[in-house]
Parts: structure tokens; C-alpha cells; sequence
């Protein structure tokens, strides 16, 4: 994941959705959270929504946009730059600054 991650995206371009947690930003992913809550966060946060379309160029449907902010969330974490809490069930992950 870490490598399809670095191939995709450059860490250096994603400081700003680094920055979103610098404030005490939480945000949660998995299976329970709607995709539209999390398709939601790439308008809300400007520099997620600029990684998403990176990503998956003008697809707006919440499912595949939440898929790219999970997959920017889990870069970050894999990359050391985000903490990752999961719950027992792995079924939910909060996403903080480090």
C-alpha cells in the first residue's frame, strides 16, 4: 500500500492535508462511516479535496471519493506523518496529528 501510495501521490504536495490535523482536526474512516460523510471531507478541506482529484480526476461519487481520502488518510499514517487509532473489530480508524 505504502509503495502504490508513493507512485501516486507526492508527500510533499499533501503538506496541507497534514496541516488539517494541526489544530486538533480528528477524522474517522471504515466500514460504518457513510461514504458521503466521507466524500464530504474533500470539500470541506481543500487540500484533501485537490489530493482526491489527483486521484480520481472529476469522479464525484461519494463511494470513490471516499475510497481516495481512506487511501490519503492511510498513506499519511503508513508514511509517519498521521496517527491511526482502529477499533477492536478493525471496522473503524480515527486519523490525528502525530
Amino acid at each position: 500500500m505504502l509503495t502504490v501510495f508513493r507512485d501516486r501521490l507526492d508527500i510533499g504536495e499533501l503538506r496541507g492535508v497534514i496541516e488539517t490535523f494541526d489544530d486538533g482536526r480528528v477524522i474517522h474512516a471504515g466500514e460504518d462511516v457513510p461514504a458521503i460523510d466521507e466524500a464530504r471531507l474533500a470539500a470541506e478541506v481543500p487540500a484533501i479535496g485537490a489530493a482526491v482529484t489527483a486521484l480520481v480526476g472529476d469522479d464525484e461519487r461519494p463511494a470513490v471519493v471516499a475510497s481516495a481520502v481512506e487511501f490519503i488518510l492511510e498513506g499519511l499514517h503508513l508514511s509517519k506523518r498521521l496517527n491511526k487509532d482502529a477499533d477492536h473489530r478493525g471496522t473503524r480508524s480515527t486519523y490525528r496529528a502525530r
